[in-house]
C-alpha cells in the first residue's frame, strides 16, 4: 500500500506541473466572464490551458480517491489536467523508492533542467495535506516559450461541502501560497465571530464563538482571494457547512402529560441524534439504558435502531398510577449531551374499566350458566370480587351465591353460582366502584371508573308463543308454508317426534326444520286450496333440560285458492329448427283466458336483449314500434278447472297458421295481475328460427371460430357470411369453408371480457339464418368440466403475496409481487424497470402507499410498510396496476390482515401414539396444555372429536408417467364411481378433564371391519381454561383397514374390441413395501347402461340412465416375489368396463382395488354409453399423462347411432388446431400428436352434431373437453 501511495502522489505532482508549464507556453488569454468553477470531480471535468475552461475528452493523468483532509464537495474525486502537444514537452525522472520518514512522504526527484524564473505553483506533497502545508517545488523542463500565468486553483478543504460542522477550524488549501490579504476574501453567512488566517497554501477561519445550533452556514471565497504572485482566484467557490441540531428527545411514548395510559402500553423515547451504533439482538446487553422509572418496573428495553429506545413493562404499567420516567447522563455517538439533562416525561394509566361481561342480553342463558368479567387490567382480587354482585332484576331476594376463579393475567374472572338459576328469570351482573386495581387501592386513582351493570335472561321452560298462519286464519295460500315459534331451550328430537298434521300427511311428503337458533319449527307441505289443517303439538316436546310442554297445543288454518299462474315451458333463449313445425307449451291456473302476442324480432333489438344488461332489459320488455313487428295477437280461453293446472300449446306460425321463415322472434304472454308496480308484467321468449346450427367459440388469443352444419342432415354449411357482434357493435366477419368453419380475429372490449359475443350468419329469412351467443352455455360451459377459462388473453400475470397472512399494529409488512409477460399463453421475463403502480389501503379505505415500484432483472419486485402503533384494524388490500399500451391496465394484488388479537394463555399440543394403525389396533391420542408462563394447566375440561374421511393410498416409487389405482368399490352402491368425491363425517366425540399433568388420553379401537376401505382419523380437541379462554388442537392418522394393498395400473385406458389389454399390478404394505406372492382374484365387470327418454309430469322429457353390472371374466393370479405382477384380459366388445382385484392380508383382513377402462368397437360397432340430461360428452383418454413424442388416444363415446360430424379443436389461451371429422361408429378414438410445445398441458375439445333420421328425430349436439397433461421434464432446470 506504501508504494501505490507514492506512486499517486508523485503522479498528482507532475499532473500540476504539466498544467503549469502548458499555461507559461501561450501569451495570458482575457479573463472569461466570472463564473463558478465546477467542484473536482462534481461535474464536466475541465481542462486548464491558456486560461480557459474546455470539456476534456482524453485525461493523460488522475489522482483518485482523494486524501480525506482535502475539501472537494464529493467523498471521492478526480484531478484532472491536459496537456497540448504544440505547447509542452515534459518528462519525469523515474523515482527509486526513499527511506521512510515520520510522515512517509515522497521526495520529488530534479528533473533534468529547471523552469523559467517566474513563479511557478507546485503541488503538494503529503505533507502538504495537513492544515499547514510545507510546499515542495518541483522542477519539470520545458521549453523556452513565454508562458502566462495561471488564475489560482483551489485544491480542496477541510471539512466537506454539507459536513457536519461543530465549530472546527474551516481549512482551505490552494495550489500557491497566498498574498496575506486573501483573507479579507473570505465571507461567513450568517456571519459567526472568528479570525480568518492565511498559512502559505492555506486559508483558515477560526471562531471565537460557537456556531449557533441547526443551522446551515455559507462560506464564500471571492477574487480578492489572490496568490502571493498577484494571481487571483476565478468566480466564487462556495462552502455550505451545517450545525447540527441539539441533541434532543424529539418524541416519547406516552407523551407528557398524558392521562388514561392503556397498561399495555409500552415505553418509547425517540432521540433526533444517533446514540448507540448499529448492532444485533445479541449486543443489546451492552448498549445504554436512558431510562430511570419512577415508581420503578420490571422489564425488557431495547434499541430498536440506532436513536429509538422501547422499553416493554413486564406485567404491563400499574393502573391507576403517576409515572415519572427521566432520561439522564445520555450523549450521542457524536459526543453531545442532551440540551435538557435530565429531560423528563410524565403521564397517569387509566383507571380500570369492565371491557365486558357475559352472558349477554343477545341471547337467553342456560340455567347453569357461569358469569364471566373482564377487566381493562389486572385488579385486586379481593375488593373486586366484594364489589361483584349478581341480583335478580326484579329487586327482591339476596344476590345469587357463588364462587369465584380468576384467570392467570389477574384481568378477568368466572363466577360460578353455587345452584341453577331460574328458568325465565332476568338477571344483572353488578360491579361496583368499590373494586379497584392490582396496585391502586380503593378511593384512589384505582378505583373501578364507574359502576357496570349489565343483564340477561335465563332461557324459559317450554312453550308456545306465536304461529305463522295464526291459529284460525282463513284464506291461507296454500303455496305457504307454517312457522312455530317456542319458549325454552328445545330438544330437536322431541320436537319433530311430536308433531302431527290432521288430515293424516304421509312423512316423505313433509319438509320439516327445527332451528335451535331462532327456537323455531319449520313446516312445509303440498297444501290442498280450500282446505282446513290442524298441527298438533304434542305434551312431550321438552327442553334439554328435561321440561316438558305439558299438554298438546293446536294450531288451525284454512287455505284459499292457489295464486294464477301463467308460465312459459321454453327457456328465455330457445332455439327451433324451422324444418319442422314449432310448438311451446304453456302452463296456466285460475285465469279465465290467455292473453298473448307474437312479434318479429328486429336485429338491433335481439342484440340489445342478448347484451350485459339483459336481464334488466328484459323486465317488461316493450319493441319500440310493436305495431310494425307484430304478427299475431290472441286470447285464448282456458278450460282446466279452479286450481287445476291447465297446459295450452302454443303453434308458432303465421297469422294464416303458416311456417314463420327463418328468423327471431318474441312470444309475450299476459301474466297476472299484482298489486307490485315493480312486478313483472309478461312471460316472454326470444325464439330462433333457423335450419342450420351455428357453434361459436369464443378465443382468448388469436381467432375466434364459428362452425355452421345443417340441422336436418348435421352436415357442414360452406360459403356463408358469418359477422361477430359485441353487444352493438360488430368485431369481426368471416366466410365458413368447405368445413362449415369462419374464423376471425376480433377486437373484443379487453377492460370488459365479460361482454357476451354473438356471431350472426345471413339474414332473417335466408335459408341459412343462424345465430349463437357466447351465454348460451347452459349445461357446456368449461367450468362444469372442471376448467378454468380465461375470457381474454392476459398481456400480463402477476402474483403478490406478503411475508404473512396476519399482523399486529406496529409490525412491518413485507411483500412481493412476479410479473411475467404472456405471448401465445408462455411467460417471458418483463423488461427492467417496467413500472408498477401498488396502492395499499387499509380496513377503511385509507390510502397508506401509492407510488410506482419498477420490475428489476429477474421480474420481480418488493416493498414493505410499516404499520403505526395505532394502526386500524381489519382487513388491508395491496392493489396492484400495471400499465399496458393506450390506457388498458392489467391488475392483480393480494390482502393481508391486521389484529390486536390477544395471545392465549396456554396451548395445547394434540398427538398421536404412532404414525399409523392396523385394524383392530386402539388408537391412543394424547392431549397437552400448558401455559405460556410455564407449569400445566391441569383439571381443565376438554371436548373432542373424532372425524372420518376416506384414506388414499398412493405409491411414491411407481415407475414414471404411471398412475396406479389402489381405489376400491362397492359394487352394490348403483352410484359407484372410483372418480367421484367421498364425505367425511363424525364417528366420535366426547368429554374429558386434564389430569395433574394437563395431560388426557384418548382411546378408541381402530375397528373399520364395516367400512369399505381405509380412512384417515382427524381427532381435534378444545380445551377450556379456568377463565373461559378455549384453544384447539388436532392431528391426524391413517387407519389401515388392511396391511396389503393392491395396485393396477392399466398400460393404456382406451382398447379395441377385440385386441388384448395389459394391466400391470403391484401388492404393497401400507408404507410401499413389497408384499411377496399375494394371492389375488380378479373380476371383470361389463357397465352395460340403459337410457330411456321418459315423460315427467308436466309434459317435458328427460333421459332416465340405469346401469347393469355383469362379470365377464374372473380368475386368479399372484404378484411375484418383488410383489409385481400382470393381468392380461382380451374384451370381446366395445364398451365401459371395471377391473377389480381382491384380496388379503397375513391377518385375513380383506382388500380391494379397481379401475375402469374403455373399449373401443371402432367404426361399425355400437356402444349404449350413458345419456345425461345435458349436452355433455365424457372424452376418455389412453393414459394418465403424456411427454412429448407419444401419441394420445381419446375416446369419443358418442351416444348418437350412425355416423356424425365432430369438430376437433386443441385449445390453449386460444384454438390451436382444429379440423372436422366424420365419425361413422359412436365408440371412435382420435390420435392427438403431444408435442414439446404443449408443455405442460394442452385442452382437446371434441363437438359432435347430429342430423335427423329415425334413430334420432331432433337434431342433437355433444360437447366434450379433455385436459392432457404433457411432462415438463425438458423445460425443467435440474440444479
Amino acid at each position: 500500500m506504501k508504494t501505490q501511495t507514492r506512486t499517486a502522489l508523485i503522479t498528482l505532482c507532475l499532473v500540476i506541473a504539466l498544467a503549469v508549464t502548458a499555461c507559461a507556453a501561450q501569451s495570458v488569454a482575457p479573463p472569461p466572464t466570472p463564473t463558478r468553477i465546477p467542484l473536482l470531480g462534481s461535474g464536466p471535468l475541465p481542462t486548464r490551458a491558456a486560461g480557459i475552461l474546455q470539456e476534456a475528452s482524453t485525461p493523460i493523468a488522475s489522482f483518485t480517491p482523494a486524501p480525506p483532509s482535502l475539501w472537494t464537495g464529493l467523498s471521492n474525486w478526480s484531478l484532472v489536467s491536459v496537456a497540448r502537444a504544440d505547447t509542452l514537452q515534459a518528462t519525469a525522472t523515474p523515482v527509486e523508492e526513499p527511506t521512510a520518514t515520520a510522515t512517509d512522504a515522497p521526495t520529488p526527484t530534479e528533473p533534468a533542467a529547471s523552469a523559467p524564473d517566474t513563479p511557478t505553483p507546485t503541488a503538494q506533497p503529503a505533507s502538504s495535506l495537513l492544515p499547514t502545508p510545507a510546499p515542495v517545488e518541483p522542477k519539470l523542463v520545458a521549453d523556452n516559450t513565454t508562458a502566462p500565468s495561471l488564475p489560482l486553483l483551489l485544491l480542496g478543504g477541510q471539512p466537506a461541502d454539507g459536513a457536519a460542522w461543530r465549530g472546527e477550524p474551516v481549512v482551505f488549501t490552494f495550489d500557491s501560497p497566498l498574498d496575506p490579504v486573501s483573507a479579507n476574501g473570505l465571507i461567513v453567512e450568517p456571519f459567526v465571530a472568528g479570525l480568518a488566517a492565511v498559512d502559505g497554501f492555506t486559508l483558515t477561519y477560526t471562531l471565537e464563538e460557537a456556531p449557533q445550533p441547526d443551522t446551515r452556514y455559507r462560506f464564500a471565497l471571492g477574487p480578492q482571494v489572490v496568490s502571493a504572485d498577484g494571481r487571483p482566484l476565478v468566480g466564487e467557490v462556495t462552502v455550505a457547512l451545517v450545525s447540527p441540531a441539539p441533541f434532543l428527545i424529539t418524541s416519547t411514548q406516552p407523551s407528557d402529560g398524558s392521562q388514561e395510559v392503556a397498561a399495555n402500553t409500552p415505553l418509547v423515547v425517540i432521540f433526533n441524534q444517533p446514540v448507540v451504533p448499529l448492532s444485533g439482538i445479541d449486543d443489546q446487553a451492552d448498549l445504554p439504558n436512558p431510562l430511570t422509572i419512577e415508581p420503578p418496573l420490571s422489564g425488557t428495553g431495547a434499541w430498536i435502531n440506532t436513536s429509538i429506545y422501547r422499553f416493554q413493562p413486564e406485567k404491563g404499567l400499574t393502573g391507576a398510577t403517576a409515572y415519572t420516567v427521566r432520561v439522564v447522563g445520555i450523549t450521542s455517538l457524536a459526543g453531545d449531551s442532551l440540551a435538557l439533562d435530565p429531560t423528563e416525561f410524565r403521564f397517569t394509566t387509566a383507571a380500570p374499566v369492565v371491557l365486558a361481561s357475559t352472558p349477554t342480553a343477545e341471547m337467553e342463558s342456560a340455567p347453569d350458566s357461569v358469569v364471566t368479567v373482564q377487566f381493562s387490567q389486572p385488579m385486586d382480587q379481593a375488593s373486586s370480587e366484594a364489589a361483584f354482585s349478581l341480583i335478580r332484576l326484579r329487586g327482591d331476594g339476596p344476590a345469587v351465591a357463588g364462587s369465584f376463579v380468576w384467570n392467570p393475567a389477574g384481568d378477568g374472572v368466572t363466577f360460578t353460582p353455587d345452584a341453577p338459576l331460574e328458568f325465565g328469570e332476568r338477571f344483572v351482573v353488578v360491579v361496583s366502584t368499590d373494586a379497584h386495581s392490582l396496585s391502586g387501592a380503593a378511593g384512589e386513582f384505582g378505583s373501578l371508573r364507574q359502576e357496570w351493570r349489565s343483564g340477561f335472561k335465563v332461557v324459559s321452560l317450554p312453550g308456545v308463543v306465536t304461529s305463522d298462519p295464526k291459529n284460525g286464519q282463513g284464506e291461507v295460500s296454500p303455496e305457504s308454508g307454517v312457522t312455530i315459534r317456542f319458549t325454552g331451550n328445545l330438544s330437536m328430537t322431541t320436537v319433530l317426534d311430536n308433531v302431527t298434521i290432521s288430515p293424516p300427511i304421509t312423512d316423505t311428503d313433509v319438509y320439516s326444520y327445527f332451528s335451535p337458533y331462532s327456537n323455531e319449527l319449520y313446516l312445509n307441505w303440498a297444501m290442498q286450496p280450500r282446505s282446513r289443517y290442524t298441527i298438533t303439538l304434542g305434551a312431550a316436546i321438552a327442553d334439554i333440560y328435561g321440561n316438558r310442554l305439558g299438554k298438546d297445543a293446536q294450531i288451525s288454518f284454512t287455505t284459499g285458492d292457489r295464486a294464477p299462474l301463467v308460465q312459459l315451458n321454453v327457456p328465455r333463449f330457445t332455439h327451433f329448427s324451422a324444418y319442422t313445425d314449432s310448438r311451446v307449451s304453456l302452463l296456466y291456473r285460475n285465469l279465465p283466458s290467455l292473453e298473448m302476442a307474437l312479434y318479429s324480432l328486429p336485429q338491433p333489438e335481439a342484440l340489445r336483449l342478448l347484451s350485459q344488461e339483459q336481464w334488466d332489459v328484459w323486465r317488461n320488455y316493450q319493441l319500440p314500434d310493436p305495431a310494425a313487428s307484430l304478427i299475431w295477437e290472441r286470447s285464448i280461453p282456458t278450460a282446466a278447472s279452479v286450481n287445476e293446472l291447465g297446459q295450452q300449446i302454443i303453434a308458432l306460425t303465421d297469422r294464416e297458421g303458416e311456417r314463420l321463415p327463418t328468423g327471431v322472434y318474441l312470444l309475450q304472454v299476459a301474466l297476472p295481475p299484482s298489486p307490485d308496480p315493480e312486478a313483472e308484467r309478461f312471460a316472454q321468449a326470444m325464439i330462433v328460427l333457423s335450419n342450420d346450427n351455428l357453434l361459436l367459440k369464443r378465443a382468448g388469443q388469436g381467432e375466434s371460430l364459428v362452425w355452421q352444419t345443417d340441422l336436418a342432415s348435421g352436415e357442414p354449411v360452406a360459403a356463408q357470411s358469418v359477422t361477430f357482434w359485441e353487444e352493438s357493435r360488430a368485431v369481426g366477419d368471416g366466410l365458413t369453408d368447405a368445413d362449415g368453419m369462419a374464423s376471425a380475429a376480433l377486437t373484443l372490449n379487453r377492460e370488459q371480457p365479460w361482454l357476451p359475443v354473438i356471431a350472426i350468419s345471413g339474414a332473417a329469412g335466408d335459408e341459412h339464418f343462424a345465430l349463437a351467443a357466447t351465454s348460451w352455455e347452459d349445461g357446456i360451459a368449461a367450468w362444469q368440466w372442471g376448467l378454468n377459462t380465461n375470457l381474454i388473453g392476459d398481456e400480463v400475470r402477476s402474483a403478490f403475496y406478503t411475508d404473512r397472512p396476519i399482523y399486529r399494529p406496529g409490525q412491518t409488512v413485507y411483500w412481493k409481487g412476479i410479473v411475467r409477460l404472456v405471448e401465445n399463453d408462455s411467460y417471458r421475463l418483463p423488461p427492467a424497470g417496467m413500472p408498477v403502480w401498488v396502492t395499499i389501503r387499509d380496513d377503511r379505505g385509507n390510502v397508506l402507499v401509492d407510488r410506482e415500484f419498477p420490475v428489476n432483472e429477474h421480474g420481480t419486485l418488493n416493498g414493505e410498510l410499516a404499520l403505526a402503533d395505532a394502526a386500524v384494524t381489519g382487513y388491508y388490500g395491496v392493489e396492484v396496476r400495471i400499465p399496458l399500451s393506450g390506457d388498458r391496465s392489467a391488475y392483480g394484488g393480494t390482502n393481508f390482515q391486521v389484529a390486536e388479537y390477544r395471545a392465549p394463555e396456554f396451548e395445547i399440543s394434540v398427538s398421536s401414539a404412532k404414525a399409523a394403525y392396523a385394524q383392530g389396533e386402539t388408537v391412543q391420542i394424547a392431549v397437552e396444555a400448558r401455559y405460556f408462563s410455564g407449569g400445566p394447566l391441569s383439571e381443565a375440561p376438554v371436548t373432542w372429536r373424532l372425524l372420518a374421511e376416506p384414506y388414499f393410498h398412493a405409491w411414491a416409487d411407481a415407475p414414471q408417467g404411471r398412475y396406479y389405482s389402489f381405489e376400491p368399490v362397492e359394487l352394490d352402491d348403483q352410484n359407484s364411481n372410483p372418480f367421484g368425491g367421498f364425505a367425511s363425517g363424525l364417528v366420535q366425540e366426547g368429554e374429558g378433564v386434564t389430569d395433574g399433568e394437563g395431560r388426557l388420553l384418548i382411546e378408541v379401537p381402530a375397528d373399520l371391519a364395516q367400512a369399505s376401505r381405509s380412512q384417515t382419523w382427524t381427532f381435534d380437541a378444545t380445551v377450556q381454561s379456568p377463565s373461559n379462554q378455549f384453544v384447539s388442537g388436532r392431528t391426524s392418522v391413517p387407519v389401515h383397514r388392511s396391511q396389503l394393498y393392491i395396485g393396477v395400473s392399466p398400460r393404456d385406458y382406451v382398447g379395441v374390441a377385440g385386441s388384448e389389454l395389459a394391466f400391470d399390478l403391484v401388492s404393497l404394505t401400507p408404507d410401499n413395501q413389497p408384499v411377496a406372492d399375494a394371492a389375488l382374484a380378479v373380476v371383470v365387470y361389463d357397465y352395460r347402461w340403459n337410457s330411456v327418454y321418459a315423460q315427467a309430469a308436466d309434459g317435458s322429457y328427460y333421459w332416465e340412465t340405469s346401469v347393469e353390472k355383469t362379470p365377464v371374466y374372473t380368475g386368479t393370479l399372484s404378484t411375484d416375489g418383488s410383489g409385481v405382477g400382470e393381468l392380461l384380459w382380451t374384451p370381446e366388445t366395445g364398451g365401459q368396463y371395471l377391473v377389480a382385484l381382491s384380496g388379503q392380508d397375513a391377518a385375513g383382513n380383506p382388500t380391494s382395488s379397481a379401475v375402469f377402462v374403455w373399449v373401443s368397437s371402432g367404426a361399425t360397432g355400437f356402444v349404449a354409453w350413458p345419456r345425461d340430461n345435458n349436452d355433455r360428452l365424457e372424452l376418455v383418454a389412453d393414459k394418465k399423462g403424456y411427454a412429448p413424442g407419444d401419441t394420445a388416444k381419446i375416446l369419443v363415446p358418442s351416444p348418437f347411432s350412425g355416423p356424425v360430424y365432430a369438430l376437433i379443436t386443441q385449445e390453449r389461451g386460444g384454438i390451436l388446431e382444429r379440423s372436422v371429422r366424420l365419425l361413422q361408429g359412436n365408440s371412435e378414438t382420435l390420435e392427438i400428436p403431444i408435442r414439446s410445445e404443449q408443455i405442460p398441458n394442452i385442452y382437446v375439445s371434441v363437438v359432435l352434431v347430429k342430423g335427423m333420421d329415425a334413430t334420432n328425430p331432433t337434431p342433437a349436439m355433444r360437447v366434450g373437453y379433455l385436459l392432457l397433461p404433457v411432462d415438463a421434464a425438458q423445460k425443467e432446470l435440474s440444479i
